[in-house]
C-alpha cells in the first residue's frame, strides 16, 4: 500500500495522523477499531489544536469514525506544500487506499 504524501501529518500510538479540514475533523491512515482509534483521534486533536474533540452523541462515541476507501484528488505538483484533498470511492478506484475518519458533524 502507497500512501499519499501529506504535510500534517502526525503519529500516535504507530497509527499515522492527518488534519482534513472542513468536511471532517481528523483521518488516520488504514481502517481501524474505533475504540482503539477514538482516543489517539482525541489526543491528536489536543496536541494540535489544543482542544479535545467533541462527540455528537455521548451515548454513541463512535458514530462519527467512518470506514472508507479514497483518492486524494489534491494539487500533486505543489511540492512540500501539496494540497490534501480525499474523495470516498469504491475499493477498487485506481489509486484508493484505505482511511479511518472522523467526522465532526
Amino acid at each position: 500500500m502507497t500512501w499519499p504524501t501529506v504535510t500534517m501529518m502526525g503519529e500516535i500510538n504507530g497509527i499515522a495522523l492527518s488534519d482534513i479540514g472542513e468536511d471532517g475533523g481528523v483521518i488516520a491512515l488504514g481502517h481501524h477499531d474505533p475504540a482503539r482509534l477514538l482516543p489517539v483521534l482525541r489526543r491528536y486533536a489536543n496536541e494540535m489544536w489544543g482542544e479535545v474533540l467533541a462527540l455528537a452523541d455521548p451515548g454513541d462515541p463512535y458514530a462519527q469514525i467512518r470506514h472508507e476507501w479514497v483518492v486524494n484528488t489534491g494539487d500533486t505538483v505543489a511540492g512540500p506544500e501539496q494540497e490534501w484533498c480525499l474523495e470516498p470511492v469504491p475499493a477498487d478506484a485506481p489509486g484508493a487506499f484505505p482511511v479511518t475518519r472522523w467526522y465532526e458533524r
